[in-house]
């Protein structure tokens, strides 16, 4: 999974919802209101967009790929990230360093320093010998990028550095996965599902219709096929699932919108339909071939 700080971007994926919305439906949703800010309420909804004809209620929430995700981002990005502008520009190709999830919190404050230089210096070391042709195990015929991985001398976890090409001069951050991944992954929409739903349910009427948007910034670790599939299942033991559910993937520089559920239609019964959306430019296209 490529690793790359980024902003909290809810404000701005709502609003790009809402103009995806907005063209969808052919209706300007020119009234706007927010009633957890009005009352100061965490069981408040976050949004409701009003039209002629319709209003949406809508409600935000960010997935994690594994638990603790939130604060292992934080942990990376003051603690590993800095090697990045250390590395980009001296060296011979792109190059991904993978640590697993949540061993940055193995390392301490008062080490990072040291840490850093060492990780710099054998970086620079080892990556001119990385061949970035793809190898083959002979025996299943699965293809990987030459590695190599560190030992603890440096650090007290594995680094794993990738050579992916020799084109260009960079270096990319990933994270290798956790143990019980797939579980992790699930748990956190049953997560999502359990904290919106019931906000959501409070809006239901017949001239309302609720939105669910669930980000991930983890194209790698959270498919739409993944998290579509895990919404469809969760969803067979609850009565309180709104509308419209959409998956949104922020971790490019271009934003995609995937249709999970629509009424009563499921994206993983669907093959048509579904996205992925452009979002966040002026106008919405898609869905993407």
């Amino acid at each position: 999974m490529v690793y790359e700080p980024s902003t909290n971007h809810e404000h701005a994926v709502v609003e790009a919802v809402l103009s995806f919305l907005e063209k969808r439906y052919g209706e300007p949703l020119r009234h706007r209101r927010r009633p957890e800010q009005e009352v100061r309420d965490t069981k408040a909804i976050e949004l409701v967009a009003s039209g002629t004809t319709r209003k949406f209620a809508i409600e935000h929430t960010r997935l994690n790929s594994f638990k603790g995700q939130i604060a292992d981002d934080a942990q990376l990005l003051e603690r590993l990230w800095p090697v990045v502008p250390h590395l980009d520009g001296s060296l011979p190709g792109t190059f991904e360093l993978a640590i697993r999830a949540r061993d940055i919190s193995r390392l301490s404050k008062h080490k990072t320093a040291a840490a850093l230089a060492g990780i710099v210096e054998w970086v620079r070391r080892e990556a001119p010998h990385l061949d970035p042709r793809r190898q083959f195990d002979e025996e299943n015929r699965a293809g990987t990028f030459t590695a190599i991985s560190e030992p603890s001398r440096i650090v007290p976890f594995e680094l794993r550095l990738t050579r992916e090409s020799d084109q260009g001069s960079l270096i990319y951050i990933a994270r290798l996965l956790p143990p019980d991944f797939e579980k992790e992954r699930e748990a956190d929409v049953l997560r999502a599902l359990d904290a919106k739903n019931p906000k959501l349910a409070r809006w239901t009427g017949p001239d309302t219709v609720r939105v669910l948007i669930l980000e991930t910034r983890d194209f790698q670790l959270q498919s739409f096929a993944v998290v579509a599939k895990a919404v469809e299942a969760a969803s067979r033991s609850r009565t309180d699932m709104p509308e419209l559910v959409y998956l949104v993937e922020t971790d490019a520089g271009t934003w995609s919108l995937y249709v999970i559920k629509d009424n009563d239609a499921y994206a993983v019964r669907r093959a048509r339909d579904v996205g992925p959306f452009m979002i966040g430019i002026d106008t919405p296209e898609g869905p993407n071939s």
